[in-house]
């Protein structure tokens, strides 16, 4: 069990600084879209590799469908007010799930 502990903190951590740099690039709708497609490839990858906790399996697929729906957001026209609200979200829900 200690191994997978290990596994699954060394794939998280290096997440959760991902998901720290999305409201950096806010600003920055191209580059932010950039950003959120890479976590999504990187929890589609990784999450297949590691046998993670129900738990986290669980906040992530949740995690990723707020990404993918940001993502589908940032091809159209971006308001500001409403791209906080989304980054928001989404920072919280890896807080709540993932811890800080």
């Amino acid at each position: 069990a200690q191994e997978l502990g290990e596994q699954a903190m060394a794939y998280l951590t290096p997440l959760k600084e991902k998901f720290g740099n999305l409201e950096s690039l806010k600003d920055k709708p191209e580059e932010l879209k950039q950003a959120v497609i890479e976590l999504i490839q990187s929890i589609e990858e990784k999450a297949a590799d590691i046998d993670l906790p129900d738990g986290i399996s669980k906040a992530l697929t949740t995690v990723k469908a707020k990404l993918v729906a940001l993502r589908d957001y940032l091809e159209g026209e971006v308001e500001q007010a409403k791209l906080d609200e989304r980054l928001d979200e989404i920072k919280n829900s890896v807080k709540e799930s993932l811890g800080t």
